[in-house]
């Protein structure tokens, strides 16, 4: 398939607003005109309905955040702590809308993986904030414990696992780091070490003697390198460690990575991909292979270690979703519309340039009607990362960027309006 034949024509492309020639900064939070306020609020809510009700009347087998019941769980925890920080009331009804969802989830949580998005790291550490949420604190010390048992009573399977975002290392950590940003210091600094640490050796003992980057790994025989399976989203949650020193070969990696943007703007799904013929670069405009993946890695990189190449790199990841992220494929997080639509409200809060804005209101309108265009049903149409449940996470988080940044959900370290106790 060609790269013309995987997107559709921007027909947003020549919106004065939206193009970069003026780099004109913002003088006030970013807005949501009112009309289309009102449309998205509406959008998320019957979303929800339609989710609860699908899953109230036909339980899904799949309990986890990507694909499954405990990601409409997160978008509920979500709208609690964020839209609806302010009104106790609703906040309360979205956390008990959570609890129901994960009581089914917390029975059947899968043995064979721990992380956030794919095993039960997922579900424990959802179900541990929103049992704080409703006040039910030993009920939260309960689960946090749960969580924590997966990795410290058989460290050496852990040792064993790959480290990428969905069924490794990192996946774990981000339960960690997903924690405390709810609970504040539940979980140590020291645990946190431990656990990156692991993903660091694993990378220093994959490294390639022919490639310049002292971390490498593989995922089913490949050099993954975008947010999903490779090393851009492994690097991403490193950096998001609050430490004094970052692991010392975190910048040359991030270094090297940087150095294989392609002239487009985006970036190689693979090693591989990067000098085999039979396998095209600059295919994939997808959150999980390609330029919305790495550009919350150059956001956090330009912002840690302040060079401008990074800086550069992650304007280019924009204007290559720009021209090519509107997806046939789908419109969810993983390989759609609304994921893709995270780059600009990263480049919008990194840079305070209006254009990007502009641009994240273009895609929220895409997505208020691209169900009509898409050209492939989701294997799983109601869930987070697939489904229509990713773009109503995504709707709050345009609505919800006039109060500051609203990071990638799974990714980026949550930023709720409200925190928790569990002690």
């Amino acid at each position: 398939m060609s790269k013309d034949e995987r997107n559709f024509r921007n027909p947003y492309a020549r919106l004065p607003a939206c193009l970069p020639s003026s780099r004109e900064k913002a003088s006030q939070p970013p807005q949501v005109p009112p009309e289309l306020s009102v449309r998205l609020l509406a959008a998320l809510e019957q979303t929800l309905v339609e989710c609860d009700s699908a899953y109230r009347h036909a339980p899904s087998a799949d309990t986890s955040v990507y694909t499954g019941t405990s990601g409409v769980a997160l978008l509920h925890l979500h709208v609690a702590t964020t839209l609806h920080a302010e009104d106790h009331r609703k906040s309360r009804e979205h956390l008990l809308q959570a609890q129901s969802l994960l009581t089914h989830c917390l029975s059947r949580v899968p043995s064979h993986s721990i992380t956030f998005l794919c095993g039960a790291g997922g579900p424990l550490a959802i179900a541990a904030v929103v049992e704080a949420g409703l006040g039910n604190t030993d009920k939260a010390k309960s689960l946090l414990q749960q969580l924590k048992e997966l990795y410290t009573s058989n460290k050496s399977r852990f040792s064993q696992l790959p480290s990428e975002l969905l069924y490794g290392h990192v996946g774990y950590l981000y339960c960690l780091l997903f924690i405390n940003a709810y609970l504040p210091g539940a979980v140590s600094q020291s645990l946190l070490q431990e656990v990156a640490r692991v993903a660091v050796e694993a990378g220093e003992k994959g490294r390639q003697a022919s490639v310049p980057s002292p971390l490498m790994y593989t995922w089913h025989g490949r050099h993954y390198l975008g947010a999903a399976h490779g090393l851009a989203g492994i690097a991403t949650l490193l950096l998001q460690l609050k430490t004094e020193q970052l692991p010392s070969p975190l910048a040359p990696t991030i270094n090297y990575l940087t150095s294989l943007q392609l002239p487009s703007g985006n970036f190689p799904s693979s090693l591989e991909s990067c000098h085999d013929s039979s396998h095209h670069s600059d295919r994939l405009i997808h959150w999980c292979h390609g330029a919305p993946g790495f550009i919350h890695l150059l956001s956090h990189a330009y912002q840690m270690l302040g060079e401008g190449r990074y800086l550069k790199a992650g304007e280019m990841c924009g204007e290559v979703v720009w021209k090519r992220g509107l997806l046939r494929k789908g419109y969810s997080l993983c390989h759609g519309a609304a994921g893709n639509a995270y780059t600009f409200i990263q480049l919008y809060h990194l840079t305070g340039h209006t254009h990007h804005w502009h641009r994240a209101l273009k895609f929220a309108e895409w997505c208020l009607s691209c169900s009509e265009r898409v050209t492939r049903t989701p294997d799983a149409p109601l869930s987070l990362f697939e489904g229509s449940a990713g773009v109503a996470f995504f709707y709050c988080d345009i609505i919800m960027s006039s109060r500051g940044k609203t990071p990638f959900p799974c990714l980026e370290i949550p930023q709720p309006k409200i925190t928790f106790t569990c002690s």
